[in-house]
């Protein structure tokens, strides 16, 4: 088998994408699937259609296709040397596996999917491979992503949450999609460390995210009567200074501060580690459709106690109310109820944030996560994935 990823330059999701200003951009929630071949010195193969795609990755969006590769690879260190570059879908093979996103190839936040992007669904819809999507900003005009993955015989979706068997709105948009998503959770950066002793922190909690912008998309508005895809987020921002007993905000919206958003820059700017090292609890709002903030298993890799929706998306993957993370109903009077409580019971708060500390290391490390990855793929096709562990 030949695990294929799709336009690795082009996305924000793993490596950081080539810009003139050399700052490295930071969100690379999924850099661990890439790494994991890199650092064993495995032929990494990349599927590169030569079509624009929905430009999101800065100045290399200006360049051709390949070149702009190279140049991504050349600019987070990596050797050339190290991939093996396909640029044709007829040359996809049937024991295959290709890796894409659904935002830029099947939808973006615009709703606007351009001819080329119809070229490529074509392409890889007549392709004999495996074809695996994540479902990371699905939301997006989930109306057009799901007519397009579709018209691409999609085989699998994957997410951090089985949304298929948890979100009504996904099974409502995607209804031709009848089994479950595979449940890939999040991985936590290295950077993500527990230094200080949870006596010395702050008795509060820590709120982080960011707030989109909202909804501009009537299959979302329809089904959720609102266009906020963070409503919690809205609500802890909004009511920050009538919460400080409770807890400290870095919530903001992500346009705060005008056309040069200072104030949005501010927050990827705040040392999160320290942050997390310094509060006894955190909480990360969830997205309305199904979605947690990867800051969930950051936060409790620092050793802070997380605060989340009692809901499927954490109880699937060994999330258990009291025992290592902190349950509530997602409104803000259960929220404050809840930080009231351990407030005041401070050694059955310390026993939760260990235990969650202990299961992220045990089950969202980025070799577990990878190869039980790799391990399902080769159980649900039959193709062997030995040589790629």
């Amino acid at each position: 088998m030949r695990f294929i990823f799709h336009n690795p330059h082009d996305s924000l999701w793993y490596k950081s994408p080539f810009t003139l200003n050399f700052k490295k951009n930071r969100i690379q929630k999924y850099v661990h699937l890439l790494d994991y071949f890199l650092e064993r010195n495995k032929r990494v193969y990349v599927f590169i259609d030569r079509e624009k795609v929905t430009p999101r990755s800065g100045f290399s969006r200006f360049l051709p296709a390949l070149t702009g590769f190279y140049v991504w690879a050349i600019y987070n260190n990596i050797n050339p040397c190290k991939f093996k570059i396909i640029t044709d879908a007829k040359k996809l093979k049937d024991d295959d596996v290709i890796f894409m996103f659904v935002y830029g190839n099947f939808t973006n936040q615009n709703g606007e999917i351009t001819e080329t992007r119809k070229n490529l669904n074509t392409q890889i819809g007549q392709s004999k491979a495996f074809k695996i999507v994540h479902l990371t900003h699905y939301m997006y005009h989930a109306d057009i992503a799901s007519i397009n993955c579709n018209k691409s015989n999609i085989d699998l979706f994957v997410a951090e949450n089985n949304l298929y068997k948890n979100s009504a709105f996904f099974r409502t948009t995607f209804d031709w999609y009848k089994k479950d998503a595979y449940v890939l959770p999040f991985v936590p950066k290295d950077k993500y460390k527990r230094f200080k002793p949870f006596k010395e922190r702050v008795n509060k909690v820590i709120a982080t995210g960011t707030i989109t912008f909202p909804m501009d998309d009537n299959t979302f508005v329809s089904f959720f009567k609102q266009s906020k895809l963070q409503p919690m987020r809205n609500e802890i921002y909004q009511n920050s200074e009538n919460l400080n007993i409770y807890l400290d905000s870095i919530i903001s919206p992500i346009n705060e501060g005008g056309v040069s958003y200072p104030k949005q820059q501010q927050y990827f700017n705040y040392n999160i580690v320290e942050l997390y090292n310094n509060y006894k609890m955190f909480v990360v709002p969830e997205e309305i459709s199904g979605l947690p903030g990867i800051g969930f298993v950051e936060g409790m890799n620092c050793g802070s106690a997380f605060i989340g929706l009692n809901d499927p998306m954490y109880t699937d993957i060994g999330l258990i109310d009291k025992v290592n993370f902190i349950g509530y109903d997602g409104t803000l009077t259960d929220l404050k109820f809840k930080i009231g409580y351990y407030q005041i019971h401070q050694n059955e708060l310390e026993k939760i944030a260990e235990n969650g500390y202990k299961l992220v290391k045990e089950k969202f490390n980025k070799i577990k996560v990878t190869e039980d990855f790799l391990n399902y793929i080769s159980e649900i096709t039959k193709i062997n994935t030995t040589r790629l562990i």
